[in-house]
């Protein structure tokens, strides 16, 4: 991890941050995910990500710009993602790739707890 790497992560926080502390509660991880699959140099993790953030942005985020999920609940998922994002990222520059894999795969199972049924089947 160099420096301008650790510097693009916090930036990406940084930036979630702020739109949770505005109220954007939609789209607001797209951009960190993004960012790790940059990092790790592999164009076809970077593909994989944006088709999978895209899933995201067409099956939950969309659930609840409709309705389907109270804004209240909207706002401690981000706040929850954002932590889960924290704790990563963490791990990223501390150069522990088990424990940012571990991270990882525990967040990605939250976001898959969040699609509507017939999608996870």
């Amino acid at each position: 991890m160099t420096e301008a790497g650790i510097a693009r992560l916090t930036e990406a926080l940084d930036t979630e941050q702020d739109l949770i502390d505005r109220g954007v509660t939609l789209g607001h991880a797209r951009n960190l995910h993004s960012v790790i699959a940059d990092l790790a140099g592999n164009p076809a993790i970077t593909l994989f990500v944006e088709v999978l953030t895209q899933l995201d942005q067409d099956m939950v985020q969309q659930t609840w710009a409709s309705g389907g999920q109270p804004d209240e609940e909207q706002h401690d998922s981000a706040v929850r993602s954002h932590e889960a994002h924290r704790a990563i990222v963490e791990a990223i520059v501390a150069g522990d790739a088990p424990l940012a894999q571990h991270r990882m795969r525990r967040h990605l199972q939250a976001i898959a707890a969040l699609l509507p049924e017939d999608a996870r089947e």
